[in-house]
């Protein structure tokens, strides 16, 4: 019985401090794109010597701030992944969009600093393989599709 009151109390008083938040008078709205460079590389079981496969990322950003220090932060992105094996002998690209939903938290006012926090979906749309120069290869990353 104890450890129920003790939950409700930490509710109740967390409930009390979400309460507090001071709006904004006028609420900041920021809509941007972003794109860059990746370099990516899949951990095997049992390992494969591997070297950084070089992709592409783009995508759209939207952030609403409506409370002081506080705002929300979705986004879509477009990103490349995937493996070069040593020696340039097999590579493997896949196709990914991410959406991730970030909580927005910030401090000062003409130079901010800010840390986003929250979940990710991810989907994998497509894969390629770039290059195979290894004949009748049995391994499972030559021959099985990504899950």
């Amino acid at each position: 019985m104890k450890t129920k009151t003790v939950v409700f109390l930490v509710f109740l008083i967390g409930h009390a401090f979400c309460m507090a938040q001071v709006r904004l008078e006028n609420p900041e709205t920021y809509i941007g794109f972003s794109a860059g460079a990746t370099g990516s590389m899949v951990n095997f079981s049992p390992t494969v010597r591997q070297t950084y496969l070089l992709g592409n990322n783009a995508g759209a950003i939207f952030r609403y701030i409506s409370d002081k220090n506080l705002g929300v932060q979705a986004e879509i992105l477009y990103f490349q992944r995937g493996w070069n094996e040593t020696g340039n002998m097999f590579a493997r690209r896949l196709d990914y969009i991410d959406i991730p939903f970030l909580s927005h938290f910030y401090v000062g006012r003409n130079f901010r600093v800010f840390f986003n926090v929250g979940p990710k979906i991810g989907f994998l749309f497509s894969e390629k393989t770039l290059y195979n120069y290894f004949e009748n290869s049995n391994a499972v990353q030559h021959t099985r599709a990504a899950d």
